[in-house]
């Protein structure tokens, strides 16, 4: 079967690092997990924690890190909410939990963020990432702006730049080695060959938004799609310009984790039963066992079903020229 005849089914998780975010790996890992070590830098930095009799660097930081486990765990419906494109009961009133929804209940949830006064290297820090960040989308030529005139214009809105720390935490899960920006160049190779690609992912809009953002950086892609959800009549397949390259989110698709669609193994049967995908035309990368359980019971022939990381191995080698 030659490249221009074969369809890739990629889950999106084995395109780039992850660090899982959960009360067992945060136990284990504490201020070593990126995102804790990020949320914890925002309590140390602006909120009033009392820390009792002990003033030591060591209690000071077991105080915020367990401030802030007991705080995801304290909110876990509404992050599991956002996380499912889902609702959820917010101050007894069913909301469904959009990005935005999801933005203002965590500054509700980190509200000393609402008074702050913030520190250069914060403010430094937001500015550098201005391109990628949801929270900053409607600072008027955000683009371009310099750094006096951007913090001129966040000056009278500090939930802006809180909104944008909080984003910039939640998506410190998400990064991104060599080896993950080779797999990339390799995708856009075997694609601008002939073979579609489609991209699954049980994720969520913020963390999307940032693997798109590295990979534009890293010219693994030209462009940022226009949008990533979808109109409630259009079709759930999101394109990224000028590729064969197409997401498809579970958000978009209604499959959850929290649901009998069961995530992205959901995303697969959906898309081989309501498109014209030939199975055995499919070949399907995956480092979860339920996908390649699901593509194997829908009809793909066990010959083209690899997990990820020994189809990535046996692809070397995977440099290519960076894409101009």
């Amino acid at each position: 079967m030659s490249n221009s005849s074969k369809v890739y089914i990629i889950n999106l998780s084995s395109l780039h690092t992850l660090h899982l975010a959960s009360l067992p790996t945060f136990l284990s890992q504490g201020t070593n997990h990126p995102a804790l070590r990020s949320f914890v830098a925002l309590s140390r930095n602006y909120s009033e924690i009392s820390l009792f009799c002990c003033h030591s660097r060591f209690f000071a930081t077991l105080s915020h890190l367990s401030w802030v486990i007991a705080t995801f765990m304290r909110h876990g419906a509404l992050i599991n909410a956002y996380k499912t494109g889902e609702s959820t009961r917010i101050r007894g009133e069913l909301i469904k939990v959009t990005t935005d929804v999801f933005l203002e209940e965590m500054l509700h949830i980190f509200s000393f963020l609402n008074d702050a006064d913030f520190i250069d290297d914060d403010i430094r820090r937001i500015y550098d990432k201005k391109n990628s960040l949801f929270s900053l989308r409607n600072i008027p030529n955000i683009n371009n702006i310099s750094y006096e005139n951007f913090v001129s214009s966040i000056a009278d809105n500090k939930s802006m730049i809180a909104k944008a720390l909080l984003e910039d935490a939640w998506n410190s899960i998400i990064d991104f080695t060599a080896s993950d920006i080779e797999k990339w160049q390799f995708l856009r190779n075997i694609s601008q060959e002939g073979s579609p690609i489609y991209l699954i992912s049980n994720s969520n809009e913020l963390n999307i938004l940032a693997i798109l953002s590295i990979l534009l950086e890293n010219g693994c892609i030209l462009h940022m799609p226009d949008s990533i959800t979808i109109s409630p009549d259009g079709l759930p397949i999101i394109q990224l310009p000028g590729t064969q390259i197409f997401l498809c989110l579970s958000f978009n698709f209604g499959c959850f984790k929290a649901d009998s669609a069961t995530g992205t193994p959901g995303i697969i049967r959906t898309l081989l039963n309501t498109s014209e995908m030939d199975s055995h035309r499919v070949e399907l990368i995956s480092q979860f066992a339920g996908d390649l359980q699901e593509a194997a019971t829908i009809g793909i022939p066990q010959s083209q079903l690899h997990r990820a990381e020994v189809f990535f191995a046996q692809s070397a080698p995977l440099s290519h020229p960076k894409i101009d």
